[in-house]
C-alpha cells in the first residue's frame, strides 16, 4: 500500500502529465485539420499536366467554369520560376552570410561588427513586405526592370540575417581552445578557419542554412512588388518570373482558381517538408560518421 505523503506528488504528477497531453492535443488539432484539408483539396489535382502546363489566367478559368469544365493549366510558370529566383538568392546570400558571420565573430567589438549585428537584427525584425518595398525602390533606382534579379535581391536579402546569426551561433558554441590549438601547433590563419574550425561546425551551419531556406521557399511578401506583376516564366531567364508562393497568392484571388490554390499549395508544403527530413537525414549521417571514425 502507498503511504500517504507519496500520494500527493503521485496525483499532482500524473494531473501535471494529462494537462500536457491535452494542450498538446489542443496545440496540434489546428495543424492536423489543414493539414488534412490540405491533402483532401490538393491531392485530386496532382497530375502530370499540372506540373507541365502553365498557369491559366483569369479569363481561361471564368470560360472554363461558365461550360462546367475543370480549370485547365499548371505551375510549370512557378516551379521554373522558383529554379531561377531561390538558387540565386541562396547564392548570394549563403557565402555572404557565413562570412559575415565570421567576421562577427573575430570581430565583437569593432564598429563595423557593430553595425553589422544592428543591421541584422533591424532585417531580422522588419516585416517582410517592407524589405520587398526597399528592394523594388533600388531595382527602380538602378533601373533593373527583370523580376528574376529583383526577386532574387529580395530573397538575398531577408535570407542574410539569418545566415548570419546562425553562422555567429555555430561559432561562439565551439570551444575557444579549438582555434588556439590549431594556432598553437602552427597553422596559419585560413588553414585553421578553413581546415579546423569551419568543419567543426558543419553540422550547425548546415541545419541553420536548411532551415533559412525553409523558410524562404514558401515566403511572398518580399516578392509581391518586385514578381507579382508577372504572370508568367520566360524561359531565357532575363525577362518576367513567378514564384509558387506568388502562383498561391493569384489562385487565392480568384474564387475559379481554388482547385489549384490548394493544388499548389500542396506541392510546396512537401518541398518544405523534404528539405525538413532533407536537413534531419544529413545531420543524422554525419553523427554516424563522426561516431564511426571515433
Amino acid at each position: 500500500m502507498m503511504k500517504p505523503h507519496l500520494r500527493q506528488p503521485l496525483f499532482f504528477d500524473r494531473t501535471c502529465f494529462a494537462l500536457v497531453c491535452l494542450f498538446s492535443v489542443l496545440a496540434l488539432a489546428p495543424f492536423l485539420l489543414l493539414l488534412f484539408e490540405l491533402f483532401k483539396n490538393g491531392i485530386r489535382h496532382f497530375n502530370p499536366p499540372f506540373f507541365v502546363d502553365m498557369a491559366p489566367d483569369s479569363i481561361e478559368a471564368m470560360l472554363a467554369q461558365l461550360e462546367n469544365q475543370p480549370v485547365s493549366g499548371g505551375i510549370a510558370s512557378g516551379i521554373y520560376g522558383s529554379l531561377l529566383i531561390l538558387p540565386v538568392a541562396a547564392g548570394a546570400a549563403i557565402p555572404t552570410g557565413i562570412l559575415a558571420g565570421i567576421y562577427i565573430h573575430e570581430n565583437r567589438t569593432r564598429r563595423l561588427s557593430l553595425l553589422a549585428q544592428y543591421a541584422c537584427a533591424i532585417l531580422k525584425g522588419a516585416p517582410a513586405v517592407v524589405i520587398g518595398f526597399v528592394v523594388y525602390l533600388w531595382t527602380s533606382f538602378f533601373f533593373v526592370h527583370s523580376p528574376v534579379w529583383a526577386g532574387s535581391l529580395s530573397l538575398a536579402v531577408f535570407l542574410l540575417p539569418s545566415i548570419v546569426c546562425s553562422t555567429q551561433r555555430a561559432l561562439d558554441s565551439l570551444p575557444e581552445y579549438v582555434k588556439e590549438s590549431g594556432f598553437a601547433l602552427g597553422g596559419s590563419y585560413t588553414n585553421v578557419w578553413f581546415k579546423i574550425i569551419l568543419p567543426s561546425v558543419r553540422k550547425k551551419l548546415l541545419s541553420g542554412i536548411l532551415t533559412s531556406l525553409m523558410q524562404t521557399a514558401g515566403i511572398t511578401a518580399p516578392l509581391i512588388l518586385v514578381v507579382l506583376s508577372s504572370s508568367a516564366t520566360n524561359m531565357d531567364g532575363n525577362g518576367d518570373a513567378i514564384t509558387l508562393s506568388l502562383l498561391i497568392w493569384r489562385f487565392f484571388n480568384h474564387p475559379n482558381m481554388t482547385g489549384l490554390m490548394w493544388a499548389t499549395s500542396l506541392f510546396l508544403f512537401l518541398i518544405v517538408a523534404a528539405l525538413y527530413f532533407a536537413n534531419k537525414y544529413v545531420l543524422k549521417s554525419m553523427n554516424h560518421s563522426e561516431s564511426v571514425s571515433l
